[in-house]
């Protein structure tokens, strides 16, 4: 089974404090801007480690996707995951990769290629970051309403 990558972010007593001085729907969103914008740096290295590594990476490539875990599913207030889309929707043209598993752990008969585990590994810190700077971003714009 997969190990997953988690990022807890600490010491921001300052943002927090601005946070509980608004509105809990608007700390909601803001909250989910900022682990959105931390999984969309693992997202583009994860994307670039597979076009560095092989020519065939379109719908690999295409179908590394970010989701919203919603609350009832998640202990955290705001969880984003970076996945790939492994079953598409009735109706919809959307790029499947069911064999990325295969790609990232490798097979009997194929060496692991791993793309997922090595963006989080690489890309922790520029996605805490990233979760900083939007969040300061977000309050910025709120306090100034």
């Amino acid at each position: 089974m997969a190990e997953k990558g988690t990022i807890e972010v600490s010491g921001l007593k300052e943002l927090a404090k601005r946070l509980a001085e608004i509105d809990e729907a608007i700390q909601k969103r803001i909250g989910r801007s900022g682990t959105n914008a931390a999984a969309q740096v693992i997202r583009r290295r994860a994307i670039a480690n597979v076009k560095a590594q092989s020519t065939r990476t379109g719908t690999l490539a295409k179908s590394i996707i970010i989701k919203y875990i919603m609350p009832s599913e998640s202990r955290h207030d705001s969880e984003h995951i970076v996945t790939v889309r492994g079953r598409g929707k009735k109706g919809k043209t959307l790029p499947v990769a069911w064999y990325a598993h295969f790609v990232e752990f490798g097979t009997v008969t194929m060496p692991a290629e791993p793309f997922l585990r090595p963006a989080f590994d690489a890309g922790k810190e520029e996605a805490i970051s990233a979760l900083k700077a939007k969040l300061t971003d977000r309050l910025n714009k709120e306090n100034h309403k």
